[in-house]
């Protein structure tokens, strides 16, 4: 874990509950690479096949030393004793040490894919919910704002009611705005508080401070052609990396399934052995099995279907794969549109409100139409907050969709 990610988890748990925790994207992806339990336990099972892999360079049997005794009687003889070692090692034959080790090599190669997936994944969802965490605070101040107005609102009703410059009725509708404007602020406070509890959980931890995710400027790039994209992702997508690996271990398996089933090892032994008046006795020992009973027909069978299931889910993926890039990448585009029409009139509705609100406190607006015009231009305002959100939910697809980024 490199420093700065330990300052960050530091600065976290050290927040107290009621403290907020300012994060960036970036620092947010930081502390996911480092301590997520799903990358973890990835982890984990890579150091498990490179240990496996080790193994696999090893011979398969180790030798085997054997010493033996005997005391027998001859008639008219006293005791003799028989006496002999013997030394015996299982030779493998078929090229299986070769096959061994290129099987371990894919299950290596196998579970980095597996790692890089996992990130991959769950990146994308951090993305997400970083996203929808930023698109909730946007949209708890804006419902501040909409409830500071209705309050100012509804305080010049009262008074142009008691003026007599209007009727009760412009009173009461300023009122229920103000109400319906105080349960918009709750319902956007509960969803803040739902999108920060997501976002901890995406990061991979349960964190005890507020999360408080830092907005940036949205990206405006345009996604590259489509073609470029595809052939980005059929290069890097370690789903689809990992399904020939799975295919490149199975029949890598088989094939070892096949030497040790139709050739099996013979096992080589050396003996010495002094027996009763002194004789001694040295001489060797080849022993072959014979595959009748078990050829490990069940197991090349199995191995030779798993080949062909990875095959079948890679021809699957290979068809959905551009579909998925090609969604990305026009929802992206689409959210770029959106987003250029919607930041163009920011300026216009911000203006607007200032005009609205002088108007108003001039006494050219009715309570009606200045609430009938708020709303409008609060519905500007949060279009604004969609626009981002989609547009980053849409760049999380597209970059999810074509690889994500590399352990």
């Amino acid at each position: 874990m490199s420093v700065r990610v330990a300052l960050l988890w530091a600065a976290l748990f050290a927040a107290s509950p009621a403290a907020a925790a300012s994060i960036s994207l970036d620092e947010a992806l930081a502390l996911l690479r480092s301590d997520h339990p799903a990358l973890q336990a990835a982890r984990a099972e890579l150091d498990a096949a490179r240990a496996g892999r080790v193994q696999a360079g090893l011979p398969l049997a180790n030798p085997v030393l054997s010493g033996e005794a005997a005391r027998h009687t001859l008639p008219g003889e006293s005791d003799a004793f028989d006496r002999g070692v013997s030394l015996a090692q299982e030779l493998e034959v078929g090229g299986q040490p070769g096959l061994r080790r290129a099987a371990a090599d894919h299950l290596v190669a196998r579970a980095e894919h597996t790692l890089a997936d996992r990130q991959r994944l769950i990146e994308g969802t951090l993305r997400r919910a970083f996203a929808d965490a930023v698109a909730a605070g946007e949209r708890v101040a804006l419902a501040r704002e909409a409830q500071d107005l209705a309050v100012r609102l509804a305080r010049a009703a009262q008074r142009r009611a008691l003026r007599g410059d209007s009727s009760g009725l412009d009173a009461r509708l300023a009122e229920l705005d103000e109400t319906r404007a105080a349960q918009a602020l709750a319902s956007a406070e509960t969803a803040e508080r739902s999108a920060g509890a997501s976002l901890a959980a995406a990061i991979g931890a349960v964190v005890e401070a507020n999360l408080v995710p830092l907005a940036s400027a949205p990206d405006t790039s345009p996604p590259a052609d489509v073609e470029a994209l595809l052939a980005t992702a059929l290069a890097r997508r370690p789903d689809l990396a990992l399904l020939r690996e799975e295919r490149a271990r199975a029949q890598a398996e088989a094939q070892l399934a096949d030497a040790t089933g139709l050739v099996p090892n013979p096992t080589l032994r050396g003996f010495y052995r002094t027996e009763s008046r002194s004789e001694q006795v040295v001489g060797g020992e080849l022993s072959i099995p014979i595959p009748l009973l078990n050829q490990g027909k069940g197991t090349r069978a199995a191995l030779y279907a798993a080949e062909r299931r990875a095959a079948a889910e890679q021809r699957g993926l290979e068809r959905v794969i551009p579909l998925e890039v090609y969604t990305a990448a026009e929802r992206v585009r689409a959210a770029l549109q959106t987003w250029s029409l919607v930041d163009a009139s920011s300026e216009t509705s911000r203006a607007a409100g200032e005009m609205i609100r002088q108007a108003f406190d001039a006494g050219y607006l009715a309570v009606p139409e200045a609430l009938m015009r708020l709303d409008r231009l609060l519905l500007a305002r949060g279009a604004l907050v969609d626009a981002r959100l989609e547009l980053a939910r849409a760049r999380a697809d597209l970059d999810e969709a074509t690889g994500g980024t590399a352990p």
